[in-house]
């Protein structure tokens, strides 16, 4: 498209109005309005016809000029238009500019939160198992693409931002791991004092080591004084049957006392233990497992 060029004058350019008005003038004033001689109709003849001249001189003077202003004036009318029109074409592009470039943008992020959830979901049971919001939250990786105007630019932003991701996730997998595998050693008689393992196993190792020092050092079994039961007293002819001088002895049998509990693995422990501390003075009682159903 060519550059745009229009040349306009602010000035008359040429006109001898000034001077032809002053002669119209003159001869006006000068006209004689008094006539009584036929000299005087006959000249007053003559300027009739020429001020009849004169004011079709000045009408058409007029008509000319006021032709050129409005061809000024549609002029400026057909750039007003123009004008409207490039406007409506240009907010109309924009808007679609700037929403494909959101898109984009939109895009980007999306591929950095489904790269980081299919990296977790390579990481241990454990590890899937806790929050991962501080690693696939949308503001991230929008932060991670902000400023970035090409889309080259968000690519390299949002691999870069994985990247770091990708590492911390696996310094704090393993991390996790190795806290899990802290609370499984636990003695059984402990693990009931750490049910909200969940929150536990996220820490760091120190503070984990600190906070089951901190539950065992409090822990205080309640053990259950469980009474011998009172053995009856031998019937006199179960007494008079036994031969004299050979003790009479108890036959001891294996038996085994099945209890069934509708809960968790981790709350069904918990049961577990406070049994196995309740009977822990009684020699009659053996193992105590605990089982699936």
């Amino acid at each position: 498209m060519s550059k745009l060029s229009i040349v306009l004058s602010g000035v008359i350019e040429k006109s001898n109005f000034d001077e032809w008005k002053t002669d119209l003038l003159e001869q006006i004033r000068s006209v004689k309005t008094e006539l009584s001689t036929d000299s005087d109709f006959a000249s007053a003849t003559k300027h009739v016809k020429q001020f009849k001249a004169a004011e079709k001189n000045l009408k058409e003077a007029k008509k000319s000029a006021l032709k050129q202003a409005a061809e000024i004036s549609a002029l400026f009318e057909a750039i007003d238009e123009v004008s409207a029109e490039a406007r409506q074409a240009r907010l109309k592009l924009d808007k679609q500019i700037k929403k494909r470039k959101q898109e984009i943008k939109d895009e980007f992020i999306q591929q950095g939160v489904d790269t980081i959830t299919a990296f977790i979901k390579e990481q241990s049971p454990v590890f899937q198992s806790i929050s991962h919001k501080n690693y696939t939250d949308d503001d991230i990786f929008a932060d991670a693409v902000s400023g970035k105007a090409s889309s080259k630019g968000m690519q390299k932003a949002i691999t870069k931002t994985c990247d770091s991701i990708k590492e911390a996730i696996t310094q704090k997998a393993a991390e996790v791991d190795a806290n899990n595998a802290t609370l499984d050693k636990l003695p059984g008689n402990h693990q009931a004092l750490f049910q909200d393992r969940t929150q536990l196993i996220v820490m760091s190792p120190d503070d984990l080591n600190k906070t089951i020092d901190e539950r065992v050092q409090n822990f205080k079994p309640e053990v259950a004084q469980v009474e011998e039961p009172e053995l009856a007293e031998p019937e006199a002819e179960a007494v008079e049957e036994a031969d004299e001088g050979e003790a009479s002895e108890v036959d001891k049998s294996d038996y085994l006392i099945t209890i069934e509990v509708s809960a968790s693995e981790e709350e069904a422990d918990a049961i577990r233990t406070t049994v196995v501390e309740a009977l822990a003075s009684n020699n009659a009682v053996g193992n105590i497992t605990l089982s699936a159903a």
